[in-house]
């Protein structure tokens, strides 16, 4: 098998009927690792540490990737951007992990960007040097120079072309889900740990099932706050010291129909209203437009501002003059969780950061480029706590796919433990982002599947 096998691979089930059993034996249970958080860091490090045979238990209060794996701009990149502000570091690291995803799985594709030349962008001079530092920082010595076609656009001279990674984000998260639960871990969606308290040989956390209305205790000897945007308020359960340098930024995208802006490549440029970079990206029938970087207080501020919606569509239409506010077909937003200070979102790191002490371990900042790497350290640390050796390398392996014909929802449903119809529309299919007009028959399919199942 491959690192990321799209081979058929047999898997146990993992529904809502194995949740429930699961839960019913859960009360009392001693795990070697409790993880709080099923987003992409949470299911990334699941999947390492069952892959290690390690007894692991991931809880999400809400659905697997509901927060902001489900709201990000859905590409793995280096973030050419990082350059500007000096992070060398980051950008190759996060490079890297491009570059490993691209060619060990399909679910991460090749995306041709072009950055716009024009009189709000960076200088030519400026790209010369940043596109060719992104490119030997990837492992490719190539000088690239500014094409001169302006592709239509008023007041465009040229472009510079390069390459990023685009994949689905949420789909990315259930993949290592799943295919940790099939390595033994037990993943609970819809259960809140409520409480952690220090005991003889562990910590003692409560939880509560927000489906079932069961609740109970599990030992654990290790913890680690997956939280993302929620990683305070799960800090808070045990200490409420800290962190001093984590703040929150909310990033909205707007959706057009493919009919209204249609290309076959991703356009990076700086908006003419503060000159912050935004992406226009091309997918199915849709294209995505993003994004924002507002500080916000809240991590269930999910809220899309009419203000930032005006904001993308205003500083596309300088460029597509037929986009207007009535071609907008669908929003979404995501809460980036940063760490660091600073009066602009837009300047924090976006590298991450962990705390570790006496068995807890804490997660801060982080991007979906960089789940592996993140993945990998925190289990690193893990096995250090536990004093057990441990495998990384190539990990973190996805050894399951969906299928893509009709039978796909189906098989979501028997392998993926949505709950709700909406599990399935919206975070298996993300039918409100990229088939807007199918979501009432997405929705009304996912019901008939579910209520065969005994739901």
């Amino acid at each position: 098998m491959t690192p990321y096998s799209q081979e058929a691979i047999y898997i146990k089930e993992f529904s809502a009927r194995t949740r429930n059993k699961e839960l019913s034996e859960l009360n009392g249970k001693h795990f070697q690792v409790a993880i709080i958080g099923g987003g992409i860091t949470g299911a990334g490090l699941a999947n390492i540490l069952a892959e290690n045979g390690i007894s692991t238990a991931l809880f999400d209060k809400a659905d697997f990737a509901s927060g902001t794996s489900a709201g990000s701009s859905k590409l793995i990149h280096g973030g050419l951007r990082y350059l500007q502000q000096g992070k060398l570091g980051l950008t190759r690291e996060l490079l890297k992990e491009r570059e490993y995803l691209l060619k060990t799985t399909d679910i991460v594709q090749k995306l041709d960007f072009r950055v716009l030349i024009d009189e709000y962008s960076w200088g030519k001079g400026e790209l010369t040097l940043g596109i060719f530092l992104y490119n030997v920082l990837a492992g490719h010595l190539k000088v690239q120079k500014m094409v001169k076609d302006n592709l239509g656009i008023p007041g465009v001279r040229g472009y510079f072309p390069y390459y990023d990674g685009l994949t689905e984000d949420t789909e990315l998260v259930m993949y290592n889900i799943t295919y940790a639960h099939d390595r033994g871990a037990t993943c609970l969606n819809y259960t809140e740990i409520t409480g952690i308290t220090k005991v003889d040989g562990g910590y003692s956390l409560e939880y509560s099932d927000r489906y079932g209305v069961k609740s109970g205790k599990i030992i654990a000897d290790v913890v680690v706050n997956c939280g993302g945007p929620w990683a305070k308020r799960i800090r808070d359960l045990y200490d409420r010291n800290g962190p001093k340098n984590f703040s929150l930024s909310k990033g909205i995208h707007v959706i057009v129909d493919r009919k209204n802006l249609n290309m076959d490549y991703a356009i990076a440029f700086r908006s003419h209203l503060d000159k912050r970079q935004l992406f226009i990206i091309p997918r199915e029938k849709v294209v995505i437009i993003g994004t924002t970087d507002k500080f916000v207080d809240s991590p269930d501020d999910f809220s899309v501002p009419d203000e930032d919606i005006d904001y993308l569509v205003n500083s596309v239409r300088r460029l597509f003059p037929s986009i207007s506010r009535d071609k907008v077909i669908g929003t979404f937003s995501g809460i980036r969780p940063l760490f660091g200070s600073g009066d602009d979102p837009g300047k924090i790191s976006r590298d991450f950061h962990i705390d570790s002490s006496a068995g807890i371990i804490d997660i801060y900042g982080g991007k979906l480029t960089s789940y592996r790497a993140i993945a990998r350290k925190v289990a690193r640390i893990v096995a250090s706590e536990l004093k057990i050796s441990i495998k990384t390398k190539g990990l973190p392996l996805l050894g399951y796919s969906r299928p893509r014909d009709g039978s796909r929802i189906r098989h979501e449903a028997l392998y993926e433990c949505p709950l709700y119809p909406e599990d399935i529309a919206l975070r298996r299919e993300a039918a409100q982002i990229y088939n807007p007009s199918a979501l009432p028959k997405i929705m009304e399919e996912a019901k008939t599947v579910l209520r065969s199942m005994g739901k």
